[in-house]
């Protein structure tokens, strides 16, 4: 099946949608070569060229482009020149040829582009095969891949290729038959969508985009109003790039709610909501997956309505996603029932909490003289504030066994505070992941039993298991009380190179 969407282009190379230089891509491969004798630097391949080609190579270092004058090349030719090539360290770029199909790689199973170069199938009118494309796999995968303009070639079956899952810049558009909507594998959450081209979005433009499932490349909305006119968007699921949604009159991102995956490809700010004086909901419910090949999903929400709020459910996703988040100004929303039904306790006291209670909105305290009230919390899956435990006369925390997360919004205090136990000489909470704060500290354990820590190893093990740095008796694992603040991020976990480089130190 063919979509014909409206796209609005960024500036582009010759061909499709993403910009490349030669010049400057050759310097960087040049960086990479590890043989002289197996580099190719034509800037492409044509009956002159193809004589360079270092035919007693498996392995070459080359930015493999064929254009309209390679397909001068008899097909014999091509085939006896890339007959012994198994890995491309580079890229391959194939661009308004004649040819009809690639099977003149043979025997090339791996495409090695450390420098993420752009990988370009594009405006190939009579290509009808590129099986090779199936088979390929990548070294480094997440570099601009574009499949475009090629109207008798069937690309569908990337859909269902494993290969492909981890690249985040794929453009995929007006082939014989593009990639639709498939999903290959539920576990690995792979959606690979044909799409848009992201822009700035205005109230002018954004009639062009009414029958867009997925957006490709950066997105800007800003100084806009009229939250109806965007609701052209509510076709859109899936969202590769960075997303910035500033200075605008929205109370809500509404037309975004049948978004179901964001997927960001570089290291900076994925998603970036702010200064919009309005906005007091999020409203993407149908939200389930964040994902960013090379690092953490970057999220910042800041300087908004002062009432902006997330719902439980909202929150329980993020805190169990793989984001690093920069600020988080928002409180919980004023909502006590859950679309799925599970019950909800808000806890005044620990005396008067109700039991078998999976949720729980409010800042838990256990002091002295609540020992025999913990199990009320032996239910307890997600906290909706603070758990802190003080001046009892506990010894662990096997009342916590199904706790999942713990979560604070709207202050600065710790998400879990373990403070002045004398008996409490295990801490280990077996579900426990991610615990939130947007305070300077997520975690804090001081004043319990003698050598609870006994070592930087032990301390070390616990954030480990927790996802979340500690600070322990005033300090770091490492004994630093000058600890770095921890506001930034959500999910970010600990050092666990240093982890295992001081495991081994220590036991092996």
């Amino acid at each position: 099946m063919i979509f014909l969407f409206f796209l609005l282009f960024p500036s582009v190379s010759s061909y499709g949608f993403v910009t490349y230089d030669f010049a400057t891509d050759m310097q960087q491969l040049n960086e990479t070569r590890q043989n002289d004798e197996c580099f190719f630097n034509a800037s492409e391949i044509t009956t002159v060229t193809i004589e360079q080609w270092p035919t007693n190579c498996t392995e070459v270092w080359s930015i493999a482009k064929f254009t309209s004058r390679s397909s001068e090349i008899p097909y014999d030719k091509l085939k006896n020149t890339f007959k012994t090539l198994s890995v491309l360290r580079g890229a391959m770029r194939i661009e308004n040829t004649t040819f009809t199909n690639l099977s003149f790689f043979g025997k090339l199973r791996r495409i090695n582009n450390i420098k993420r170069l752009v990988t370009s199938i594009t405006d190939n009118n009579n290509l009808k095969n590129a099986n090779v494309l199936f088979s390929l796999s990548y070294t480094y995968p997440n570099a601009p891949i574009q499949i475009v303009n090629n109207p008798q070639l069937d690309v569908s079956a990337l859909c269902e290729n494993i290969n492909y899952e981890n690249f985040a810049e794929m453009y995929v558009y007006n082939n014989l038959k593009d990639c639709g909507e498939t999903l290959h594998n539920p576990y690995q959450l792979f959606y690979l969508v044909i799409g848009c081209v992201g822009t700035n979005f205005t109230s002018s433009n954004i009639g062009n985009y009414a029958n867009c499932t997925s957006l490709f490349g950066d997105t800007e909305i800003t100084g806009t109003t009229g939250l109806e006119n965007f609701s052209v968007l509510s076709k859109v699921k899936n969202i590769t790039g960075r997303v910035n949604i500033h200075d605008t009159s929205f109370e809500n991102l509404s037309f975004f709610g049948s978004v179901e995956r964001m997927k960001g490809n570089k290291n900076e700010t994925n998603f970036n909501l702010h200064d919009n004086p309005n906005l007091t909901r999020l409203g993407m419910d149908s939200l389930n997956y964040l994902y960013n090949v090379d690092a953490w999903f970057v999220f910042n929400i800041s300087n908004n309505h002062p009432e902006f709020c997330l719902t439980m459910e909202e929150m329980q996703f993020f805190t169990s996603s793989n984001i690093y988040i920069n600020k988080f100004e928002a409180k919980f929303c004023d909502i006590t029932t859950r679309k799925d039904g599970e019950k909800v306790c808000i806890y005044n006291t620990l005396a008067t909490l109700d039991n078998n209670c999976p949720h729980v909105m409010g800042n838990i305290l256990v002091a002295s003289g609540d020992e025999n009230d913990t199990q009320k919390l032996s239910s307890v899956k997600y906290i909706y504030g603070s758990l802190a435990i003080v001046n009892t006369s506990l010894t662990d925390l096997s009342f916590l066994g199904n706790l999942t997360n713990v979560a604070v919004l709207g202050d600065t205090s710790p998400a879990l505070q373990l403070i002045s136990n004398p008996q409490l000489d295990n801490v280990y909470i077996p579900n426990l992941q991610y615990p939130f704060s947007p305070g300077p500290h997520r975690v804090v354990i001081r004043d319990n039993a003698p050598g609870l820590f006994p070592d930087t190893i032990s301390c070390l093990t616990y954030e480990n298991q927790i996802k979340s740095y500690v600070f322990y008796d005033g300090a770091d694992c490492y004994g630093d009380s000058g600890i770095v603040e921890e506001t930034e991020n959500s999910s970010r976990t600990p050092n666990y190179p240093m982890f295992l480089l001081l495991y081994f130190t220590y036991f092996l």
